[in-house]
């Protein structure tokens, strides 16, 4: 049997700051937008994925030869959770994977935690090397999954970092909705915080990155303005 898997660990990103403001307002806000970002798992084949979230982590795997489906649904699951202003980050592994009702033992575990905790930094997901290397090797062999991959436009190259292409022309509006309101109800939080600041300013630039031509959205984070007395 074949313990291999594709697994994401996915970070649920201000997740205790989303649960003190909560708490000071007396609400149920964040609780609400969650619930509803996570009904993007409602259509999820259980047979096919499986996933489970424990306060503000998401696991997911899939035992498929061929990720283009796992890759589709976590694309989709970003913009889901940015449509509730919400930002996530995650790692992605191929790895021995296994798990009942007492343990888990999960190599691919391990390695997307490390690729979400030390390497992704930015609200994005990052694929492990060892599914690039694998995909690669596939194709060698005459294999057709990293062609269908590319062609559905679902991996950028940033630096040596492989990660996951979560924008289209059809889903930009949307989330450069989500990431605006994000940042404007936390302008002044995340303007005094340089590394928070960093992070919404790489979206920002990666979202006009790919900005469709027929959109004319302006960028909401000014990066450098005259100094005033």
């Amino acid at each position: 049997m074949n313990d291999y898997v594709y697994f994401a660990f996915i970070d649920v990103l201000g997740y205790k700051s989303y649960l003190e403001e909560d708490i000071r307002n007396n609400s149920l806000d964040f609780k609400d937008r969650l619930q509803s970002a996570f009904q993007v798992f409602n259509d999820v084949n259980g047979a096919n994925y499986g996933h489970k979230s424990i306060s503000d982590s998401i696991f997911l795997h899939c035992n498929a030869e061929d990720p283009n489906d796992f890759f589709k649904l976590l694309k989709k699951i970003f913009v889901s959770f940015v449509e509730k202003e919400i930002l996530i980050r995650g790692g992605v592994s191929y790895n021995r994977h296994f798990e009942n009702q007492q343990i888990t033992y999960s190599l691919a575990l391990t390695d997307a935690y490390k690729l979400e905790s030390s390497a992704a930094i930015f609200p994005r997901i990052l694929i492990h090397p060892s599914i690039i290397e694998k995909l690669r090797n596939h194709r060698q062999e005459g294999g057709a999954f990293l062609d269908d991959i590319v062609a559905a436009n679902l991996l950028l190259q940033d630096g040596n970092a492989t990660q996951l292409h979560v924008l289209d022309d059809e889903n930009w509006t949307r989330v450069y909705k989500g990431c605006k309101q994000i940042y404007e109800k936390s302008k002044s939080l995340i303007d005094a915080d340089c590394q928070l600041r960093l992070k919404h300013v790489w979206l920002q630039n990666y979202l006009f990155k790919f900005k469709p031509k027929n959109k004319h959205n302006s960028k909401y984070i000014a990066e450098f303005s005259e100094f005033t007395i």
